[in-house]
């Protein structure tokens, strides 16, 4: 998303919070010499050096500020869900009704076979 700012294009969507962690790129690196520079890597990452540098190089946005918590969503844009939830709620109240009245026809006809 930092990239696609950068090109000033995807300015429409927002992103909320920090990254929680950043994938480093491996790189070969020759056996004999391998120790000291994981050793060297791990001090300037612990010293906040990497942290610093990622930032200097971070492609600076280009979309225009746009401060505040956002916009919330709307009524018109939330009635989709609220006509699913109340149509399933209705069907279901339709089925309780109907399965109500076939129990009790089935409990009047068994009333009378008794009664015959």
């Amino acid at each position: 998303l930092e990239a696609l700012n950068a090109r000033g294009t995807h300015c429409d969507k927002v992103k909320v919070g920090e990254p929680i962690a950043h994938d480093s790129i491996g790189l070969p690196i020759y056996d004999g010499v391998s120790d000291g520079i994981a050793a060297l890597l791990h001090d300037m990452k612990n010293d906040g050096l990497l942290n610093k540098e990622y930032g200097f190089y971070q492609p600076s946005s280009r979309c225009p500020e746009s401060g505040g918590e956002g916009s919330s969503l709307t009524v018109a844009q939330l009635t989709g869900i609220w006509m699913i939830s109340f149509s399933f709620a209705f069907a279901g109240l339709i089925a309780k009704f109907v399965t109500g009245c076939t129990n009790k026809r089935k409990e009047k006809q068994k009333g009378k076979r008794y009664r015959a």
